[in-house]
């Protein structure tokens, strides 16, 4: 156990290996109990970190912070988590981490804060500015101590739901791959997976500009508005015209494919958003969706690994909305509305074709 805690210490001060990190990830994500001990960590180090960043000393908070743990195990664990809890700023839904990383810059120490959420949750927190932010499975948001201060940039890897405070000095920005994506006050929605082929953004409310992040002089500036959506294509592509936004909603099937070129932003004026959003909510939606995309979902939200028999299924298309159903619920559900068959063992799924 004291070499776990040693690697948490490790992590929290930034100072951990590549292969330590995976050690770490795996003991918090295989028992509840590491997980617990590992947030009791994290809540006294960021409360402590929100409240004095300017006077942050490593090996100060290394002796706080096992002082506090060590203690708290015998008679005070409860009451020191539950002050840790209340102190912090951010509101956790679901099991996060949160990683410092100490970075000189033109002789500035700037502190990184980095939340990672793990495949199998969700999480939702309140950044220094007021902003809320919704983190899917698998996503990871950095933001620098500067924040809120000279400048409101947050780093997306993953899926982010963001309700951003309204602030005339400093312009909320959100890094997602090649794209800087700019607002004020509104709510909108950004899925840039590093492992997927597009960054979709689709807006709720209020007003955002997207431009890429190397933008050429008089590069084009794309502005959207509510119930609209932006897609970036990483490569060059085809897609199927019944995929679209624009076709979501049609129950015909168009097979016209169109051309896009690596790093087109492909603007739709009319979606509902309520699908691109509905996975931080009570109700899970998605509509002709095919079952390749709609496995990658279900992979991150019940961390699980799913493979094909057949490539053909991967084009069946589902229409549908859950309301917190097990993993098992929503597999019986696509059984019985496809030729599909899935077989379980532990994480892993198979989908086979029902001849």
């Amino acid at each position: 156990m004291e070499k776990k805690i040693n690697l948490i210490v490790n992590y929290l001060d930034g100072n951990i290996s590549d292969s330590q990190l995976n050690n770490l990830k795996n003991w918090v994500e295989e028992d509840e109990a590491n997980r617990k001990l590992f947030n009791e960590y994290m809540d006294i180090w960021q409360a402590g970190l929100l409240y004095k960043d300017d006077m942050f000393d490593s090996n100060k908070a290394y002796k706080k912070v096992n002082s506090k743990i060590n203690k708290s195990y015998s008679i005070k664990r409860g009451l020191i988590f539950r002050i840790a809890a209340a102190v912090i700023v951010g509101i956790f839904i679901g099991a996060i981490t949160i990683s410092l990383i100490q970075n000189n810059f033109n002789h500035q120490n700037l502190t990184y804060h980095e939340i990672y959420v793990p495949l199998g949750a969700k999480s939702k927190i309140n950044l220094p500015d007021g902003t809320q932010v919704w983190l899917n499975a698998g996503s990871k948001l950095t933001y620098s101590n500067k924040f809120n201060y000279t400048n409101r940039e947050v780093l997306l890897e993953g899926e982010g739901y963001f309700d951003v405070a309204k602030n005339d000095r400093l312009t909320f920005e959100v890094n997602a791959a090649d794209l800087k994506i700019k607002a004020v006050g509104t709510i909108f929605n950004v899925n840039a997976y590093p492992e997927e082929d597009v960054v979709k953004t689709v807006l709720i409310e209020g007003k955002i500009n997207i431009q890429k992040q190397i933008a050429k002089r008089n590069s084009k500036v794309i502005e959207l508005l509510p119930n609209q959506s932006a897609t970036y294509y990483k490569y060059d592509s085809k897609v199927f015209l019944a995929q679209s936004d624009n076709n979501r909603d049609r129950d015909d099937e168009i097979e016209k494919t169109m051309p896009v070129k690596r790093g087109t932003i492909y603007l739709n004026k009319k979606v509902n958003s309520e699908i691109y959003t509905s996975w931080k909510d009570e109700y899970w939606i998605f509509k002709s969706e095919p079952l390749a995309d709609l496995a990658k979902k279900i992979e991150r939200r019940y961390n699980v690994i799913i493979t094909f028999d057949s490539e053909n299924l991967k084009s069946y298309k589902f229409s549908g909305s859950f309301k917190d159903e097990t993993l098992e619920q929503v597999l019986t559900a696509i059984e019985l509305s496809s030729p599909v068959n899935y077989s379980i063992s532990g994480r892993n799924i198979v989908f086979k074709e029902d001849k």
